[in-house]
This record gives C-alpha cells, sequence and structure tokens, in this order.
C-alpha cells in the first residue's frame, strides 16, 4: 500500500514567525490576574486596618499640621468635650502617646502601611532598590508587632499583631523572592 495516495487529514500550514524585539526594549508585562487579585485584598485589609486604629495617623496628623487630637472624653467639662489624655480619680493625667493604646494602634498602622505597599508593589514591582525599601518596611514592622505580641502576651493575645507577625512573615519572604529575581533580571 502507498501511503503517499492516502487524503491529508489536516492542510495546516506551519506556524507564524516569532517577531523578534529590537534590542533595549521589553513588552509590557501585567501581573497575572490572580497576583491583581491578591494585590485587592491586601490593600483593601490595610485601608480596613486604618480605619480600625485611626488614632495614630490622627496623632501625628496633629504634631505635624498643628491641629487638635483628642480621641478621648474630657471628664472636666461638658460631654461634648475631648482631650488627648486619660485622667484619674488622683488627678493623674496619661496622655496618648504613654500609652498602650498608643504602642498597639501604632504597629498595627505600620502593619496597615506594610499591607497597601505591598499590594501596590504586587502590580507594578519593577526596580529591586523600591522593593528593598518595601522589604526593610515589612521586616520592621514586623519585628514591631513581634516586640509588642511578646510585651504584652501576659495581658492576653492581642490578635491584629499576632496575624501581623506571620503575614508580615509571608509578606518579607515574598519581597525577598521578588527582589531577587529583580535583581538578577536587571543586570
Amino acid at each position: 500500500m502507498d501511503v503517499s495516495k492516502l487524503p491529508k487529514l489536516s492542510q495546516s500550514d506551519a506556524p507564524p514567525p516569532t517577531p523578534v524585539e529590537p534590542e533595549g526594549q521589553r513588552p509590557i508585562q501585567f501581573a497575572p490576574p490572580n497576583r491583581v487579585a491578591e494585590a485587592w485584598i491586601s490593600i483593601a485589609v490595610g485601608i480596613i486596618l486604618l480605619l480600625v486604629t485611626p488614632h495614630t495617623l490622627g496623632y501625628f496628623s496633629s504634631k505635624v499640621f498643628h491641629t487638635p487630637f483628642a480621641p478621648y472624653a474630657d471628664p472636666t467639662r461638658p460631654y461634648p468635650a475631648r482631650c488627648d489624655f486619660i485622667l484619674y480619680d488622683d488627678g493623674t493625667k496619661i496622655f496618648y502617646r504613654d500609652t498602650r493604646d498608643f504602642w498597639n494602634d501604632l504597629v498595627i498602622t505600620a502593619f496597615a502601611m506594610v499591607l497597601i505597599v505591598d499590594g501596590i508593589l504586587m502590580v507594578r514591582a519593577r526596580r529591586p532598590t523600591v522593593v528593598l525599601a518595601a522589604l526593610i518596611l515589612t521586616v520592621l514592622a514586623t519585628l514591631g508587632n513581634l516586640i509588642y505580641l511578646v510585651a504584652t502576651f501576659s495581658n492576653g493575645l492581642p490578635i491584629i499583631s499576632a496575624l501581623a507577625v506571620v503575614f508580615g512573615v509571608y509578606i518579607a519572604i515574598s519581597q525577598w523572592s521578588v527582589f531577587r529575581t529583580l535583581s538578577t533580571t536587571n543586570k
């Protein structure tokens, strides 16, 4: 039997040649869809944490812009009055910056900032120095949450700080991987 006389089952042509990129130009790269969703969740959780603990941003903006900061009800004036201290029965005033609430709010705000920065980097990471700066911020915020967690553990588990430590380690590992990849491909 002669195989050459059998009809062809497929009339496909050869695939077109791949285009050659001009030297020095790279095609635009978009983040994969799963990274975009992860970035959106990271930014959204960061914003929610900022809304949960707004006192830190209010405190620092009051110092920068010289605006009033009053998170507590003032016991020396009628109800709507607010102040920046807690007044005890013996007359002792404890200002917000000297309370444990300040440190709790500070480490949670730092972690919220890490989530927002990491979410932006997931989609826009291009330069290794920017990723390295975000990695340093992540490590500092994670260490701050770990120190707060250890220091206040005897009073009960600060759950947001515990989660910040767990996710902070994960984010730092991820950022380190991105940094290594970008630093080797940009050489």
